[in-house]
């Protein structure tokens, strides 16, 4: 009975041997192979870091176009200053995100979106504000649709927009409140009276809530416009200017209220 028992005993613990040595092996070779997934994922990974340095400083990548799409052109030169771009540079090496942030630090600027077009053309889209005036503060700045001053105008800038002046107040609240009332009376003609603009705002100037005085390129003279009523005066102002060329008075003129209750106040020059 004995004998009987340690056969038995002797035959599982060679079964259990053979397994604990298949399960060794099993385990081993999974070990390697796991060894060797992760040693091929990481050549493949530098190979391919490789491969793509050795794109990067092909001439086949080097930028040869840079297409800068927006609608005021002028910012094109300070655009690229702003980047630091280039033709020449690799086109594969650069950053869009660190570009995008860059080109979003310029004032007239609302939003960019950039793409490489391979194997040498960048394409950067912007969004811009419009400027519509000129705006005397401390010093001259753009002026967009919304009212806000958002670029300082240097020597270098074309421009022909109408100067926006007597807008700085005793703080910033003050002086920004002026400015959006300037800015919508000329939104407002641009609306109601687009061939009016055509002749030559040269300036506006701020007066208060109710008035502002606009001069004008072709006659040289002051019209004080009441901006609640500005339809109705405007439409005035215009058949007074008609008349003043027909009759050749256009150049005598020193002011102009189109506001006076018996219709247009015309005061000519003393040398007339």
């Amino acid at each position: 009975m004995t004998n009987i028992n340690l056969n038995q005993l002797n035959i599982i613990g060679k079964k259990q041997e053979f397994k604990f040595s298949k399960f060794k092996k099993l385990s081993l070779s999974c070990l390697i192979s796991l060894i060797l997934c992760i040693l091929s994922v990481y050549i493949l990974k530098y190979s391919f870091l490789l491969f793509i340095t050795f794109l990067s400083y092909s001439d086949l990548f080097r930028i040869k176009n840079i297409i800068i799409n927006c609608d005021e052109k002028n910012i094109n030169e300070e655009i690229l200053l702003l980047t630091g771009l280039d033709n020449g540079q690799s086109i594969l090496k650069q950053n869009l995100k660190n570009l995008r942030s860059k080109i979003l630090k310029h004032p007239a600027v609302i939003d960019a979106k950039l793409k490489r077009q391979l194997p040498n053309t960048l394409i950067i889209n912007l969004k811009t504000r419009k400027p519509i005036a000129i705006g005397s503060l401390d010093k001259l700045y753009f002026i967009d649709e919304q009212g806000n001053a958002y670029k300082r105008v240097s020597v270098l800038d074309t421009y022909d927009f109408p100067v926006i002046t007597g807008v700085l107040g005793n703080n910033i609240q003050e002086t920004e409140k002026r400015l959006k009332g300037a800015t919508e009376v000329l939104k407002r003609l641009r609306e109601i009276a687009p061939e009016f603009l055509s002749w030559g705002v040269s300036e506006i100037h701020y007066v208060d809530e109710r008035f502002v005085d606009m001069y004008l390129k072709e006659i040289r003279a002051g019209v004080r416009i009441h901006t609640p009523q500005i339809q109705q005066e405007i439409q005035k102002l215009t058949k007074a200017i008609f008349y003043l060329r027909e009759t050749g008075l256009l150049n005598k003129v020193a002011q102009i209220i189109p506001y006076h209750r018996s219709g247009v106040a015309i005061g000519l020059k003393e040398s007339f």
